[in-house]
């Protein structure tokens, strides 16, 4: 399957200093229009390392974050004070509490039997439409936490799952995660994907050019079946 380019935006810089002075003018003017338009914003921000020097150039910007939701796209099994936990990296790049948004949504959890974790409300619904959900990519081809090659991959990337969230047990050295599913994710007015190196360009070239399966490339799925704006953004 070609991808709809009309919708795909590509931008490449030598720079990733150049990149997020972009694009955290652009996220910032995306939240700023919705809450000008209905009163509020909805974001949705992935973690890793990636990403973190780029909402701290968003916390910069003149933004109405008490009329903002902030919805997380997936998190790890850690204590919310572990370096590991995207809530406490993208809160801390963004030098916010959870109090200081309209809606602040992680991932609320109780551990059962045999270190099994159980997730709760995760047919709670978001407030959607969401102005835009940033995304990394793995090596692997993977987005949020949807893995390829797991007992889960089809049903995480399946738009008639009931559920809004998900547990996904993935092979990772902390292996317990939680993460929007793409139903969810599905439900933006733009997706955004951040990456930087010359390894993940050409894996995203790969992936995008050729017939690919999402349930081995994860992220084929946004490119095969989104049907609004995409933002690919590249730096050295």
């Amino acid at each position: 399957m070609k991808i709809n380019k009309r919708r795909l935006v590509f931008r490449k810089f030598n720079s990733c200093f150049l990149l997020e002075n972009e694009l955290s003018l652009l996220l910032s003017k995306r939240i700023n229009l919705s809450i000008e338009k209905k009163g509020y914003a909805s974001i949705a921000l992935s973690g890793g390392k990636t990403p973190l020097s780029l909402y701290k150039k968003l916390s910069k910007k003149d933004i109405e974050w008490k009329r903002t939701n902030l919805y997380l796209v997936d998190e790890r099994a850690v204590h919310l004070t572990s370096k590991d936990s995207n809530q406490y990296n993208i809160l801390s790049a963004l030098s916010k509490k959870t109090s200081d948004f309209r809606e602040f949504r992680s991932f609320d959890y109780k551990k059962k039997i045999k270190g099994k974790v159980e997730l709760i409300n995760s047919d709670k619904k978001f407030s959607f439409p969401i102005n835009f959900t940033l995304l990394g990519m793995g090596d692997d081809g993977h987005f949020a936490s949807i893995f390829p090659n797991l007992e889960d991959t089809e049903l995480l990337l399946d738009c008639n799952n009931k559920d809004y969230i998900s547990y996904a047990k993935t092979n990772e050295k902390i292996p317990h995660r939680f993460t929007m599913t793409y139903k969810t994710i599905s439900q933006s007015e733009m997706i955004v994907i951040f990456i930087k190196g010359e390894k993940k360009l050409s894996l995203i070239k790969n992936i995008i050019e050729n017939e690919v399966s999402p349930s081995l490339y994860p992220i084929k799925k946004i490119f095969n079946d989104f049907k609004n704006e995409i933002r690919l953004y590249w730096c050295k």
